[in-house]
């Protein structure tokens, strides 16, 4: 009978909330390591481009956690991503790593389209105005890197049709500037590794490659190695 089922059904709900309200309490009793979630918050400031962010909160917490290399300047390269303003961004990452996008041709495409639909879809462009701009920016690219053609071809297909949006330009900047970093904190990680094999084989072939004179005056951690070794 509906009746009986209903008080069947209650009676099972009140048999599950002391349950459920016994679990809850043990996982407030669960010990929390405070050191180590710090220690996750400035990782996570550190790796991902929050410069601001890292040194309030390292000031807060009185730590001596050093960052990962070049971290304010990633941070600068951040906002000028999610800003939409990603000529901003080639500029700044050639002047930190002029090697970088030179060696990472498909990064440097999709920095450029980016900034090409950004015109188009956000500061509102003419379609004639971003195929202009994929003819002088672009083919060049490709036409040293062939492979990337399906990518030019794909570009001019989607601004033809309209096939993209605001939101989906918007959404896009992120997944950009998450490549960009992760290449830089790479990059920094070979750099950082090649130059201690040079000095192993002598220190000043090492302070010759224009890698480390950029870096050392960017990152305090191989500026220390490199003063106290020629000291």
């Amino acid at each position: 009978m509906p009746g009986l089922q209903a008080d069947a059904k209650k009676e099972e709900t009140s048999k599950k909330q002391p349950h459920s309200g016994v679990e809850s309490k043990k996982l407030l009793l669960l010990p929390v390591d405070k050191a180590k979630i710090q220690l996750d918050v400035l990782t996570y400031f550190s790796e991902s481009a929050y410069y601001t962010a890292f040194v309030a909160f390292k000031k807060e917490i009185n730590s001596t956690f050093e960052p990962s290399p070049l971290l304010k300047e990633r941070e600068e390269i951040r906002i000028f991503a999610a800003d939409g303003k990603f000529l901003k961004v080639l500029a700044a990452t050639q002047k930190l790593l002029p090697c970088l996008l030179f060696n990472t041709p498909g990064m440097a495409f999709e920095v450029i389209k980016q900034d090409i639909l950004e015109d188009m879809y956000i500061r509102n462009r003419s379609e004639g105005s971003a195929l202009v701009r994929i003819e002088k920016e672009l083919s060049p690219i490709v036409l040293d890197h062939p492979d990337l053609l399906p990518n030019l071809e794909d570009l001019v297909s989607s601004i033809l049709f309209g096939e993209s949006s605001p939101e989906e330009v918007i959404i896009r900047r992120d997944a950009i500037f998450t490549s960009i970093n992760q290449l830089l904190l790479m990059s920094v990680d070979y750099v950082i590794q090649n130059s201690i094999k040079s000095l192993l084989m002598g220190v000043s072939s090492a302070l010759e490659m224009p890698e480390v004179t950029v870096l050392s005056k960017n990152c305090k951690m191989l500026h220390g190695i490199l003063e106290s070794l020629t000291s």
